[in-house]
């Protein structure tokens, strides 16, 4: 139970915090990893497999931040480290594979939404009409994964229930 509240809390603050200004609270995400794996190994509930076991969707997103030169947040990576802490690994793999096909699912829309809006300023142009503007630069194109991540761990707790 201790482990949903924190879950909860923490991807909550991280999801508004990824939207507003598209980073991560780096510092109490991280405490709070580490106070998961204290208060787990206190309590006695895993072992040392567990927790590096826990940890690996974490670790791959972490690499793929490294391997692209930072186009992959690697806060995201340290977020999903934290709950892996809290939850465990089958909760922390459903909550990477479900947060990034939900991501896939944002994307997706998000991409046909400007494909329309370019389309319809074509058609404009081409009419002698004058256009809505230039299109955003490629850095308002990120895409926040906090967010979906969040709305995969209400989901898994939803199905729980």
């Amino acid at each position: 139970m201790t482990g949903q509240v924190v879950c909860t809390a923490l991807l909550g603050v991280n999801a508004v915090q990824d939207i507003r200004r598209r980073e991560i609270v780096f510092v109490p995400t991280v405490a709070a990893g580490v106070a998961g794996v204290l208060w787990n190994y206190f309590a006695g509930s895993s072992g040392a497999v567990y927790f590096f076991c826990a940890m690996i969707p974490g670790m791959v997103l972490l690499t793929a931040a490294w391997l692209t030169g930072g186009q992959i947040g690697r806060g995201d990576g340290i977020l999903i480290l934290a709950c892996g802490a809290w939850c465990g690994f089958p909760d922390s793999f459903y909550i990477s594979c479900m947060g990034l096909f939900l991501a896939l699912i944002g994307a997706a829309l998000l991409l046909a939404k400007r494909h329309v809006q370019f389309c319809m300023s074509r058609a404009r142009r081409s009419s002698g009409g004058r256009t809505a503007g230039e299109r955003a630069p490629a850095s308002s194109l990120r895409l926040p994964l906090a967010p979906y991540l969040f709305a995969a761990y209400i989901i898994l707790l939803i199905v729980r229930r």
